[in-house]
């Protein structure tokens, strides 16, 4: 059965490079920013974000590390037991989430962000190093065992020396690193933290020091709002009043939005008199009005008037002669490592809901695993993708011209067709007049990609499944060939993401 092929070794995947997302996500990661611009661009410009990074990166490793200590040893290795060489890696990986807790506060007061978002990341370090007792000596201990092997490291070390112990009785006591499978814990003389509790940690570590850094985006978003105002106000448009005609969004989203409230029987001039002094007033101030493509200041009057919702930009970026026209930067970096994550949760979101049977939401979020993967690998392509004119288009209205669709509101259809298109996904063709999912399972994997999105569609939207002719169920065999395929999928991404970094 063509199905057969598609299903995936379990076992093969306890011992292999891990889930294959996770893979193709730090690879994707590395192949966006290699190909990212940087022109000027130094990270002593925002350290805030680097912090960010680096825990992110951090606790991940010590994620990897726990991960790799739960099985059995690897027997590729010999004598030496790999749980305690990643028991040592997991003790450095956490200890690096203080450094960028360390880096993230620096970076919040050379700003002057609020006093309280420093406190309460404070506070979240004091738990993470509450839950994981002498985590920093620990790490010294490991990093500086030429010293504390002799008893002449400093801290808790020192602390004893000069309480008058013998250096030989100080190392001593603090000497004995190891990993206890059965406890699941790793110790290092007086101190013990557990594995479980250190993934945790790691986890609510890290996410505090994102949430402090998302107060700067948040105050950016403040005073782009103010900056907006403010230039309206001196081109004589007041906002916020009654029948001011137009409105600025508080900036919940972190984007600062501007429309005009249009009514029935008002002439269109009105509207093209407003939106031109709203875009005229913002430009006095180097800001500008940007809708789905970066646009110039006529063609914005036009889309405002006619009550689309267009976002505020600092207008300080030169056009780029060699991107072509029209073009934009389809997501932000932030969104991309976003997209990149929820690929990650999204299938072990599924593993879970497998196991305890439910398969049919399984393979929806199989199937939302696979569409961030594809969206960030059009991230990494965006070039590749235009030059190719295969960048989705669409047009507002039946006459209107082609508008370039934003990455982030394509379909997982838009999606397939590109990655088909590109080679990313190979096909054979022999599934093209399949009428029900199973037949798309014959042939390459970018025709079995299509089994996961006529599954997905079929749990996802009643109406589909009501129509069909048939009535599938979903179960642990179908379930087991979402898997396999998605798995299919990610690695023919991963081996183009391959090729594309041998080529620089």
């Amino acid at each position: 059965m063509a199905a057969d092929r598609w299903r995936p070794c379990r076992a093969l995947d306890a011992v292999s490079a891990g889930n294959p997302v996770e893979r193709h996500s730090r690879t994707i990661h590395t192949a966006f920013m290699d190909n990212t611009p940087t022109g000027g661009w130094s990270p002593a410009d925002n350290p805030y974000a680097i912090a960010v990074s680096e825990a992110r990166w951090w606790k991940e490793s010590a994620r990897l590390a726990v991960l790799r200590m739960r099985p059995n040893d690897d027997a590729r290795f010999g004598w030496f037991s790999t749980q305690q060489i990643d028991a040592r890696q997991l003790v450095f990986a956490l200890r690096q989430l203080i450094s960028a807790e360390d880096l993230e506060q620096f970076a919040l007061k050379e700003i002057g962000i609020d006093q309280a978002v420093r406190d309460a990341l404070t506070e979240a370090r004091q738990r993470f190093e509450n839950a994981l007792p002498g985590i920093k000596e620990m790490r010294d201990g490991l990093m500086h065992f030429e010293e504390w092997a002799r008893g002449l490291g400093r801290g808790p070390q020192k602390k004893q020396r000069d309480d008058g112990v013998l250096p030989r009785d100080v190392a001593r006591h603090f000497w004995g690193f190891g990993f206890n499978p059965t406890a699941g814990t790793v110790s290092f003389g007086p101190y013990i933290i557990s594995i479980d509790t250190a993934e945790r940690a790691a986890h609510e570590f890290a996410h505090a020091i994102y949430m402090a850094a998302h107060e700067v985006d948040k105050r950016n978003t403040a005073e782009l709002r103010a900056k907006t105002i403010a230039a309206l106000t001196v081109g004589g448009i007041q906002s916020g009043v009654p029948d001011a005609g137009f409105k600025v969004s508080p900036g919940d989203d972190l984007s600062i939005w501007v429309s005009l409230d249009r009514t029935p029987g008002v002439e269109e001039l009105v509207y093209i008199g407003l939106a031109t002094r709203i875009v005229e007033a913002l430009a006095s101030a180097d800001l500008r009005l940007v809708s789905n493509i970066d646009t110039a200041d006529q063609a914005a009057v036009v889309r405002l008037a006619r009550g689309e919702c267009l976002y505020v930009a600092a207008d300080t970026v030169e056009a780029d002669e060699s991107e072509p026209d029209g073009s934009i930067e389809p997501i932000t970096l932030a969104q991309f490592q976003r997209t990149v994550d929820l690929a990650v949760e999204k299938l072990r979101e599924a593993d879970r809901c497998a196991e305890i049977g439910a398969f049919e939401a399984a393979c929806v979020l199989v199937g939302a695993a696979v569409e961030s993967a594809l969206i960030a690998q059009v991230c990494v392509f965006q070039s590749e993708v235009r030059a190719a004119n295969l960048w989705r288009k669409h047009r507002k209205r039946k006459t209107g011209p082609e508008e370039e669709t934003p990455l982030l509101k394509w379909t997982l259809e838009d999606l397939i067709q590109v990655a088909v298109r590109m080679k990313w996904l190979p096909t054979s063709g022999e599934a093209g007049s399949a009428t029900e999912p199973a037949e798309r399972l014959v042939g390459e994997v970018g025709d079995a990609v299509r089994f996961i999105q006529e599954v997905r569609n079929f749990v996802a939207h009643p109406g589909k499944y009501v129509r069909s002719e048939y009535w599938p169920t979903i179960g642990r065999a179908e379930y087991d060939v979402v898997y396999g395929v998605a798995r299919a999928v990610l690695d023919h991404l991963h081996e183009a993401i391959e090729k594309l970094g041998s080529c620089t």
